[in-house]
Formats: C-alpha cells, structure tokens, sequence
C-alpha cells in the first residue's frame, strides 16, 4: 500500500494502480511501509509500470522538492527541535495573509473565513452591526498582534486552536 503527496496533501494507503488518480509521475512524492522517508516515485522499481516517464524530471518550481529535509511517514508530522508540529507547511503566510485581512477587512469576519473558522466569521459579522462598527477596532488590533507574535505561537492560538473565534 501507497501513499501520495497531490496538492500538498496526504493520500493513501492505496494500492500503486490508485496513484495515477493523484497524478503520478516520476517526480511524485510517494512513501510505503520500508522506506524511512518520502521518495521519488521513479525510485520505487514497482511503480515503473505506471508512470508516463521512468526517468526523472526537471524539478517543478514550487514543488515538492527536498519536502521536510528527507520527508516524513504519513501517519506523523514534521517535527522541530523543540517537539512543535505545525499544522501545515506555511504556517508564515498564513500568519501574514491573517494578519493583513482582519487589519483591513477584520469587521466582516476574512480572517476567520480564511483560516477556515467559518462560525468565528460569522460572530465578526454580527458583533460589528450589534456594535455599530466599533467591533472594528478589536480586530484591527488582532491583526497588528497576529503580524507581530511569532508563527508558533499563531499555529498554537489561531490555526490549532478548536476555538470557533480566537482572539489574541
């Protein structure tokens, strides 16, 4: 049994004839029980009858090259040093993107749309026309905090977080 990376996700187990579903080629990422870390697909003899081409590509620009320094198994996450797992792969520009939206548009809720806090969204909403707008220096505030606070500490309040509406 197989696993993928397609889109910056996880897929599998599945058996090799599923790969190409997830679009595999000779520079998909793919792991399966004996490998220590993620590989090429073309490196894995088994997969050769499946792929459009045995020999490897080109690297993709904004691919998934060197994906977590040698890569993970797919039942864990990438850890650091200090036993943090982030949530996802760009923990930084989620933090920026957040951030920039509830400074500009925070008063209807984008930031909390965009981290996928959809109730959280909806309680900005509410909370600026119940407070005539003046919900909307709090959540100019939250994004100046949110910019400024470092992106292990946003993971953890905004993006791990089961709060429907994480403040600071």
């Amino acid at each position: 049994m197989y696993y993928i990376i397609y889109n910056g996700q996880k897929f599998g187990p599945m058996p090799a004839s599923e790969l190409v579903n997830y679009g595999l080629n000779s520079n998909s990422e793919v792991w399966t029980d004996g490998l220590p870390a993620w590989v090429k697909a073309f490196e894995i003899a088994e997969l050769a009858p499946y792929l459009t081409s045995n020999t490897p590509q080109p690297p993709v620009p904004g691919g998934y090259q060197n994906y977590n320094n040698g890569g993970y198994a797919p039942n864990s996450n990438p850890v650091n040093n200090n036993g943090y797992v982030p949530s996802c792969n760009n923990v930084s520009e989620k933090k920026m993107i957040f951030g920039i939206l509830a400074i500009i548009f925070g008063y209807l809720g984008v930031q909390y749309f965009y981290i996928g806090k959809i109730t959280g969204g909806i309680i900005c909403i509410l909370l600026t026309c119940v407070t005539c707008g003046g919900w909307e220096l709090l959540t100019f505030i939250q994004g100046i905090v949110a910019l400024v606070m470092d992106d292990k500490e946003f993971d953890r309040k905004f993006l791990k977080s089961n709060s429907s509406m994480p403040l600071f």
